[in-house]
């Protein structure tokens, strides 16, 4: 059967060419701007989907791993493995964050790390205090009255 339809390609010697009929090639650039217009909205809302979904599976990993936005929750034995370290400064944020809402949360602890802070200044302090050695013979010397003891 032979078809009646115009045939789109190269014409060759027994086609004639036969132009469009009035108005095809406007609604062909309609469906194309629409196919267009679609495939970007699909993309948008593909994209849309997929940052929601990262953000809820995120958010479910966090609270998961036991996360929700106070830190994870710290024995006393613990806190007071890392009292001496934590006043020294020499904890990472994490650590340092439960450290610190431990203490907020429990006296014992709170008390017994304001103890270390008492004792390491008293410590301190002590540290710094030089107390020469002194005989008697210094002693002597030091009031002007140079001799020996007996």
């Amino acid at each position: 059967m032979v078809s009646k339809q115009p045939q789109h390609g190269p014409p060759d010697a027994t086609d004639a060419w036969v132009p469009c009929p009035g108005g095809e090639l406007r609604q062909l650039a309609v469906r194309l701007r629409a196919r267009r217009r679609t495939r970007a909205l699909t993309r948008a809302a593909t994209g849309a989907v997929v940052v929601l979904l990262v953000g809820v599976a995120a958010l479910a990993g966090l609270q998961w791993l036991g996360w929700d936005g106070v830190p994870q929750a710290m024995s006393c034995r613990e806190c007071k493995q890392h009292l001496a370290e934590y006043r020294e400064g020499r904890v990472d944020d994490v650590l340092r964050r439960r450290i610190e809402h431990h203490l907020n949360q429990c006296g014992s602890c709170r008390r017994a790390y304001e103890q270390m802070l008492h004792a390491g200044l008293a410590s301190t302090a002590t540290a710094r205090l030089v107390v020469p050695t002194l005989t008697p013979q210094a002693v002597l010397a030091s009031v002007g009255m140079p001799g020996t003891l007996r």
